[in-house]
Formats: C-alpha cells, structure tokens, sequence
C-alpha cells in the first residue's frame, strides 16, 4: 500500500522518475500481491488463519490493509500502466467482495465482542480505524476507474460507511483510556493512533474524488448523526453520544 501510494503520489512529481522508475515500480506490486496472498492462503491450509489474523479482535482489523492495497494498486496501474485496465478492474472487484466480507463478517463480529466483553476495549488501538480507510480506498479506487463516474449513490454509501466506521471506532478509542487516571502521552498514546488523521485525510480525498453534492454529503452526516442517536452503546463500552 505504502509503495503504492509513493508511486502514485510522489514519484509522479518527478518527471524523470515518473517515466523511467514509474511503470516498472508498478508492475513491481503485482508479484508482492501475489506473494501476499500465497501467504495467507497458505495459513488457511495451515490451519492457522484464524489464530493469527482474526482471534485478536483489535489486531484483526488490519485486515483492512489487503482491502486499502489492492484498491492502491488498482489505482495505480489505471494511472502509471494503463494497458493493465483489465487487471487493475479486476484488483477493484476483488477488493469489494472482501470489503463486503469485511464487513459483514469481522467489523461487526468485532464490535459484538467489544460488547460482550468490555475488558478488550482497553486493548484498542487506532488500528480500529483501518475499517475506515479500507472503505474510503474504494471510493478512491472507483473514481479513478471510471474517470469520476462512480454513481453518486455508490460514493455516498461508501463515504458515508466509513464516517460511521471511523465515529465508532473514534468513540472506542476514546473509551478505551477512561480508566487510566495518570494519561500520559508517552506510555499510553499508541502510534498507530496516526490512523485518527490518514483516516480523516483519505475521507477527504474520497469526497473531492467523486461527484457527489454539498447536500448530498450533509444528508450523510444527519444519517450518522441520527444512527448514533437511536442506536444506543453498552455504557461500559464506549461513551453515550447522544
């Protein structure tokens, strides 16, 4: 993800970089996604999936990095190696069906254990809002795909999912630290707590990437906004919003 977006970023800043390093340090991605994978495939095989990636319910969350990859690389190779549109599509379509899967399967199993057992929110970390980045990434990748011609309702969807992953997750942190009497920045604030800003950053750069409206994106915040309301937390959990 990280060489995805210097690629992307960066490089493309530098003319000589960006011709002469740029298409062959994107071509470079798809063997390092691919090793990825016959990674993880293999712990399935193994039959240690589970314990390494998903029976920590913070840890698991990192999860959402596979999703921010391949949406990063699908952006990438639509804008360094366009000949590879094909390949890039299908790197979006893999990257919503696990998002999807994301979802449904981890993120909200996850806030069910935070529930059932308040003690593990004493173990959350910024790594909480991963979620977030990972739906955000798709709202990005999709409108580089398709030159800004994501549906609208499709952007707002996902940009307004991952506002609500990011206030959930946000809140959780929080709570996490209302028994710690002596706050101290140095022996309690972890550093994936930089998530709290590359959250807020990507949400930004997914609103500018699509089309969507200033009234469109204010409905999202009311649907939130009246979500939180209604939808009332375990007081030992996280703090009451509303």
């Amino acid at each position: 993800m990280a060489s995805g977006i210097m690629i992307n970023g960066t490089m493309q800043k530098v003319p000589f970089l960006a011709v002469s390093v740029g298409p062959y340090a994107a071509l470079a991605l798809l063997p390092m996604l691919a090793w990825l994978a016959v990674e993880y495939v293999w712990d399935v095989f193994e039959g240690s999936f589970y314990k390494r990636h998903l029976s920590n319910p913070v840890q698991s969350f990192s999860i959402g990095t596979w999703i921010s990859a391949l949406s990063i690389t699908s952006v990438t190779l639509t804008a360094v190696l366009p000949s590879l549109r094909n390949v890039a599509i299908f790197l979006f379509i893999l990257a919503i069906l696990l998002i999807l899967a994301f979802i449904i399967l981890l993120v909200i199993w996850n806030y069910v254990r935070f529930w059932s057992y308040p003690s593990r929110v004493d173990e959350v970390k910024g790594v909480l809002l991963l979620e977030c980045v990972a739906v955000q990434s798709i709202v990005v990748a999709g409108n580089k795909l398709y030159s800004h011609s994501l549906s609208t309702q499709a952007s707002l969807f996902f940009i307004g999912l991952g506002i609500l992953f990011y206030l959930a997750g946000f809140v959780v942190i929080l709570a996490s630290f209302r028994d710690k009497k002596a706050f101290s920045f140095i022996k309690n604030w972890s550093n994936t707590n930089a998530i709290i800003h590359g959250a807020v950053s990507i949400t930004g750069l997914a609103v500018v990437s699509s089309s969507i409206r200033a009234s469109d994106g204010a409905a999202v915040i009311r649907l939130i906004a009246l979500f939180f309301c209604i939808f009332k937390i375990k007081k030992k959990v996280l703090f009451p919003v509303c």
